[in-house]
């Protein structure tokens, strides 16, 4: 039986491998978004693997990045992380701009933040 560290581990591969097939992965430094081929969007992530746990691991620069990534394709700015593998990550939206809701699932916690839809794009 593995830590609880390996188990958010895993849960943190499966949230990227998820949008797989119906999305294409661009990487912009530590973070990854999911361009959607669905008909609804998909949203941004850390990377699985990188050890994002020091302040700063993750800046407004690759936020922004990031970010546009996704509205260049037309599709809502959303970010989604497990708050305990990148702690620092919602100090870094929120100073963008971003609010997030934290998602509580037993002992791990999903963060989701997201931007306004832009118009005639599902939420």
């Amino acid at each position: 039986m593995g830590t609880e560290r390996d188990l958010l581990r895993r849960v943190d591969a499966y949230l990227d491998l998820a949008p797989d097939g119906d999305a294409t992965c661009i990487d912009v430094g530590p973070l990854r978004a999911f361009v959607s081929r669905a008909p609804w969007p998909f949203y941004v992530r850390p990377r699985p693997g990188l050890d994002l746990g020091a302040p700063d691991s993750v800046t407004s620069d690759d936020v922004s990045g990031a970010a546009a990534v996704l509205a260049e394709a037309g599709q809502a700015v959303a970010f989604e992380w497990v708050e305990e593998l990148a702690p620092s990550l919602g100090a870094t939206l929120a100073a963008a701009g971003y609010t997030a809701s934290n998602l509580k699932n037993g002992k791990i916690s999903w963060q989701m933040t997201r931007l306004p839809v832009k118009k005639g794009m599902p939420d």
